[in-house]
């Protein structure tokens, strides 16, 4: 399968694939008379599932550490895929958490402005060199 063909069956740029190609994710035969990348089914799957693993937010690294686990011991394979999803849910937790903070500091400082006249100094907002960053 050409990277054209791969391209448009995964919906996905030729670029990305040449880039997934370079960081070693997959692997492309190259035909001997044009030199063109060839992909076999299984690296076709194999971006596939790639797309997969980015969607719940697995990076690269993680996806490359998942491919070389499935390649070593296929049985543990999916036990790391599991731990990996879990402290990915641990993660997006702590950013919940932590926009649920910055809503509330962002809440107090609206509420403060709100009884503040508009005035500019030199062209810059008196309400924000007045924000006081220790609030």
């Amino acid at each position: 399968m050409r990277i054209g063909d791969v391209s448009k069956k995964y919906d996905i740029s030729t670029s990305a694939v040449r880039y997934y190609e370079k960081v070693g994710l997959i692997q492309s035969r190259r035909l001997l008379s044009n030199g063109y990348r060839d992909y076999s089914e299984d690296m076709a799957r194999r971006i596939q599932f790639i797309q997969n693993a980015q969607s719940v937010g697995f990076s690269l690294d993680n996806i490359k550490d998942i491919l070389n686990i499935g390649e070593q011991n296929e049985a543990s394979c999916c036990d790391s895929v599991r731990a990996l999803l879990h402290g990915k849910i641990s993660e997006v937790e702590q950013q919940i958490n932590q926009l649920k903070s910055m809503k509330k500091y962002l809440q107090q400082i609206e509420s403060v402005w709100a009884t503040q006249k508009n005035s500019v100094d030199n062209g810059l907002c008196n309400l924000l060199l007045a924000l006081d960053k220790s609030e």
